[in-house]
Order: structure tokens, then sequence, then C-alpha cells
């Protein structure tokens, strides 16, 4: 989710309710007995369930529909970065660190009791003890 630095400022409440009402939606995403139900709701889009199913199969939900902003997330989005204006695709710097605000989303975790569902990881993918 991304808000205007003002708006965020000025309605902290209000970005905390839309970041904990997304965490609760990747709760129920990522619990296993969800699966199926998770798929029938994304082929409403028009892709057939088998296809989802097959795209999605061994892949943990859990760990794929995580909404932590930890060192991994923000590392993957730094190298996207770095792939991108090799590219030439961006042409200016982009400091991702500035774009993301972890707090919400670990202020939802903590008040929804999550935290032992999605582990944090290091920007080199391993979990990091808590």
């Amino acid at each position: 989710m991304l808000v205007r630095g003002e708006f965020e400022r000025e309605h902290p409440e209000l970005v905390q309710k839309v970041v904990n009402a997304l965490v609760k939606t990747a709760a129920w995403t990522s619990e296993p007995a969800n699966r199926e139900a998770v798929l029938a709701l994304w082929a409403n889009s028009g892709t057939p369930i088998e296809a989802l199913r097959a795209e999605q199969e061994g892949q943990s939900f859990q760990r794929r529909y995580s909404p932590r902003l930890d060192a991994f997330f923000v590392e993957r989005y730094r190298t996207t970065v770095q792939e991108s204006r090799e590219l030439g695709l961006i042409r200016g710097d982009i400091d991702v660190a500035q774009w993301i605000e972890p707090k919400y989303v670990d202020t939802a975790i903590d008040r929804l009791g999550l935290q032992a569902r999605w582990p944090a990881y290091d920007a080199s993918n391993r979990p990091i003890a808590r």
C-alpha cells in the first residue's frame, strides 16, 4: 500500500486500520485450509482454476503471501531496481528503503498475534531468530 507522507502524518490511525485489514486477509490467504477457497476466488478473474492450481503447485502460501516488509523483501526490491536500471527501464536512482515503512505491518502482526505465522528473513533469505 502506498500513501503520501502527508497523509500518513495526518492519519496514522487510518493507515493502521487499512494495514490491519490487509494483514488479516494475508492471514486467511496463507492458511493451508483456505487454499482451494483462495484459488476459487482468484478464478473469478477469468483464469481457469486448473491453471491457478498448476501455477501455485508446490508453493507455500504462508511464505509466498507473507505481508512482512523484512530485510529480504527490501533486498528483493533493491535488486529489481538495479536490474531495471541496467535494462534501461528506469533512469534515476530509487532508494527502496525510503518507500518502505514496516511499522504498520509489524504492529498489525503483533496485534493479531501472528508473529509465528510469518518469520522475518534477513537480506540473504535466512530466518531471523526471535
